[in-house]
């Protein structure tokens, strides 16, 4: 949620630096360009739809529009690296008023959702785990119930987040990979989700068909998001793929849900 929103600070930030060491008065690298074209990708693919779902002021919201197409509009000319510090010092200033409104408007959205036992459940107890799994999870399901989403990858991916992080926490790579009998999947240096839920169950002397299940689940997940990945980029109709796109997250949703539950215990 707020994540994206910092991350385009941090960037803008880093961007800033970049400029002032520049000596020259107009900017040709190569890759200060490249930079900036992915901030602003970032902002419309992404950040915007967020601050749209959020209900965010229009007029503040056109304030950014406006900083972020000048600031593409100076890739596609001449443009002294002075007007390049003015707009992404501005942007800087308005993403950090961005921030405060993007917090104060989630703590008010967030209230107003109701969630189903089982994810109030998963909820509450990662946060006392795993609190970023927590709110990975929280916000995905707080998108799933937007009606007014463009895009689905991100709380496709805030699902599946939420799922690597408590693995993460309740089996450390570290202990998985010593584990006896353990051996890495082809072409593969880490774990995989599927052998972290495997090294939890198989310690807790889970029986073969919860193992069976988590397993299957755990592969129908990657499944599931390989397609709505492809599905993302084959569809080129927004109106023809975005109902479609959400029924994979909602199939994505389900299967975290159910694993979720069985490793938690709940």
């Amino acid at each position: 949620m707020v994540e994206s929103i910092r991350d385009i600070q941090k960037t803008l930030s880093e961007l800033l630096n970049s400029l002032k060491k520049i000596r020259s008065t107009q900017i040709s690298h190569g890759k200060i360009l490249s930079s900036v074209k992915k901030i602003v990708d970032a902002y419309f693919r992404e950040s915007r739809n967020l601050l749209i779902t959020l209900q965010i002021n229009p007029s503040h919201i056109s304030e950014i529009d406006f900083a972020m197409q000048a600031l593409l509009e100076a890739t596609h000319k001449k443009t002294t690296t002075s007007k390049y510090k003015n707009i992404v010092n501005k942007l800087i200033k308005i993403f950090q008023e961005t921030e405060k409104l993007v917090l104060l408007s989630a703590t008010e959205s967030t209230s107003s959702f109701v969630y189903n036992q089982a994810d109030n459940k998963i909820i509450s107890t990662l946060k006392k785990l795993v609190p970023g799994a927590a709110l990975s999870y929280e916000q995905a399901l707080i998108d799933l119930q937007s009606d007014q989403r463009l895009s689905w990858r991100g709380p496709a991916t805030d699902f599946r987040e939420s799922l690597r992080e408590c693995l993460d926490y309740l089996a450390p790579e570290k202990e998985v990979v010593n584990a006896p009998g353990f051996k890495f999947e082809k072409d593969l240096k880490n774990s995989t989700m599927r052998q972290k839920a495997i090294f939890i169950l198989k310690n807790r002397d889970e029986n073969s068909a919860a193992t069976k299940t988590t397993k299957e689940s755990i592969d129908l997940i990657d499944q599931t998001l390989s397609s709505f990945v492809r599905s993302v980029y084959s569809r080129a109709s927004v109106s023809t793929h975005t109902p479609t796109v959400k029924g994979e997250v909602e199939r994505i949703y389900n299967l975290v849900q159910l694993v979720l539950r069985e490793l938690l215990k709940l």
